[in-house]
This record gives C-alpha cells, structure tokens and sequence, in this order.
C-alpha cells in the first residue's frame, strides 16, 4: 500500500523492482489502459522484462 496521491506508473515501478528482487525474472506482465508512456516503457525495457501493454492505435507512430 502506498499514499493516494502516488500515480499509478510510479506505483507499477515500485512493484516491478519488488518482484525483481526477489528473483522473479520469467513472468509476462500485463498492463490495461493508463500505463502507456515512453517513459514507462523504457523502464520496462532497460530491465529486459516480459511485457503486454494495450494502447491506443495513435499512441506510437513508429516502433523503435
């Protein structure tokens, strides 16, 4: 449990290092609506993690 006022990507982030120390490396993570963000996704990526994101389709004109 965090403070309300804590977003939900920051929220997400905090989970994610939490399920990566303790060894957690193999898991697909999903996330709904409201996660997307380049940000985040590069947070996601420079940990090499499993992840399903659902976006809109003008989210990201180009695939990097």
């Amino acid at each position: 449990m965090t403070h309300y006022r804590c977003g939900e990507r920051e929220i997400a982030e905090n989970l994610i290092d939490q399920m990566l120390n303790l060894g957690s490396y193999n898991d697909l993570i999903l996330f709904d609506r409201g996660y997307p963000s380049k940000d985040f996704i590069t947070f996601i990526e420079s940990r090499k993690l499993k992840y399903l994101m659902r976006v809109s389709s003008g989210f990201l004109r180009v695939v990097v």
